[in-house]
């Protein structure tokens, strides 16, 4: 079977996302080594059809955005002390605003763009989380947890449904503790700075050249051309 390293790139230029091209593979059950354990995961796959027709995996383009350095993803086990060579880094993380610090209330039409193509995969991923959770038990591929917090998004009924019990909100505003609060306080929404999302770019070895020809185009202030990954 293909991973999902052997699936070609689609390429969607600003301002041409198009929902009904997106789709959300059947959850899968992989497992990888953390130290002498071996871990199971389940993992779900974007993929996006190309004008060509063919599904593959789907790099936005983001409008300009000013935003901090990356942060480095290194292999578990990976000491402090290495981790200050980049070469062994296996990705990058990066904090990407929705909006200026000027736009908050009134994004521009690239802006709301952004939002309405992370919603959309947002709803999707209820949906395929819906599908896969009202399945009988012993067809359910996600983990125990997964089906649990499902639930209890469901409790009130599914049209009340709270989605973000079951599914990490892809953008969110920055969280801090409010000025003058007791110790221990819980954290709330900094509503006066952009929302904003986690993008994670992998730095597979056998794709080296495509990704290298990829970083080589991308201005880190000016733009972004990024795989999204979704957490469900």
């Amino acid at each position: 079977m293909a991973t999902n390293q052997d699936i070609p790139d689609v390429f969607v230029p600003l301002g041409t996302f198009d929902k009904t091209k997106l789709r959300l593979l059947d959850a899968e059950v992989h497992s990888f080594k953390k130290g002498k354990d071996s871990v199971e995961n389940c993992d779900s796959y974007w993929r996006y059809e190309g004008d060509d027709g063919i599904m593959g995996r789907p790099f936005y383009e983001f409008p300009p955005q000013s935003t901090f350095g990356p942060s480095w993803n290194f292999p578990y086990g990976t000491s402090d002390e290495d981790k200050k060579t980049i070469d062994l880094a296996t990705g990058y993380q990066l904090s990407y605003p929705l909006t200026s610090i000027t736009t908050i209330d009134k994004p521009t039409d690239d802006e709301q763009y952004v939002r309405n193509l992370l919603d959309a995969h947002s709803e999707l991923a209820w949906q395929k989380l819906e599908e896969e959770c009202e399945k009988e038990e012993e067809e359910r591929v996600v983990p125990a947890p997964t089906y649990n917090s499902y639930l209890g998004a469901i409790s009130k009924g599914k049209k009340k449904a709270n989605k973000a019990y079951a599914i990490k909100p892809i953008y969110s505003f920055p969280m801090i503790v409010p000025e003058g609060s007791k110790k221990g306080a819980k954290k709330v929404g900094d509503t006066e700075k952009p929302r904003r999302i986690y993008i994670f770019h992998s730095l597979v070895k056998e794709r080296e050249e495509v990704y290298n020809a990829k970083l080589r185009s991308m201005d880190l202030v000016t733009g972004l051309c990024l795989p999204l990954k979704l957490e469900v």
